[in-house]
């Protein structure tokens, strides 16, 4: 059992408590929980896909509200709420998980869908825990966590642009890990090419912000840096395309850098990447 015990007259307090020692990607969240009090508010739920203090998804039900709403918080600032009225009773229990599945998010009371599947591409991976609001106080029970083992985020991103981009002969994803400063190769389609370390290319490109195009006698390779949210770059990734009679650097180029506009959405930083 977990209670919140202390309330606050501050309006926009959001207590929480996550559970730092793991990271899930897809997952199925689920908690019984009891609203047992609070004046100015009357609010329990579940938090996942928790990056930090100002980023992470919330699942909340409302006593005084009566009404259940998603919604997220991006570098601390929180979305417009989305979901139904409901009628929710202080001292009573009820059942609420939430099932996250690439970027597609259900939310279920007691078992049923309690809204239209959700799409958000956010965060696509991150902490789980709870969050009440105010004053007030709360019980939480049986609590269950249902996933599939995750990969890094490096890796996910590698993946979903191979899925844009099949014809590729190879792709790696160079970022730091850990205390490192070096960059070093997070993520590739070739498993062999996994921790080696980055060319005077990648480095440039990492440095400068720069895209840069090149062939070898195998491939046509553009060199693009990532991004976070706020536009710093966290990475660099590295293309290979089969070449072809007439190919041209502004087509090539033009062809890669939408995927790599794509996945930058999810990148809250560089430390992310190798989680």
């Amino acid at each position: 059992m977990l209670a919140q015990t202390a309330p606050s007259n501050e309006d926009e307090r959001f207590p929480l408590l996550i559970n730092n020692s793991e990271r899930y990607g897809d997952f199925t969240f689920s908690t019984r929980f009891q609203i047992t009090g609070g004046s100015l508010e009357q609010i329990a739920g579940l938090v996942f896909r928790h990056q930090d203090s100002k980023n992470f998804y919330v699942v909340r039900a409302s006593a005084l509200g009566s009404n259940l709403r998603f919604y997220k918080f991006v570098d601390g600032e929180r979305s417009a709420p989305i979901g139904p009225s409901i009628s929710f009773q202080k001292g009573k229990w009820y059942e609420l998980s939430v099932r996250a599945e690439g970027n597609q998010i259900e939310v279920l009371l007691n078992g049923t869908n309690a809204f239209p599947t959700l799409t958000d591409n956010t965060f696509n991976a991150g902490h789980v825990g709870f969050i009440t609001k105010s004053d007030t106080t709360a019980l939480f029970a049986d609590v269950i966590i249902r996933y599939r083992p995750l990969e890094t985020l490096a890796a996910t991103l590698v993946r979903q642009a191979l899925e844009q981009q099949p014809r590729l002969l190879n792709l790696r994803l160079y970022g730091v890990s850990g205390n490192q400063k070096e960059l070093k190769c997070l993520a590739a389609k070739n498993s062999r090419d996994l921790g080696g370390a980055a060319s005077e290319t990648v480095k440039k490109v990492y440095q400068e912000n720069q895209t840069y195009f090149g062939k070898t006698t195998e491939a046509a390779v553009v060199t693009a840096p990532l991004h976070d949210r706020n536009g710093d770059v966290v990475g660099v990734m590295e293309f290979h395309l089969k070449p072809f009679a007439g190919q041209i650097e502004s087509t090539t180029v033009a062809r890669i850098l939408p995927t790599v506009r794509r996945l930058e959405t999810g990148i809250t930083g560089s430390k992310a990447l190798a989680e």
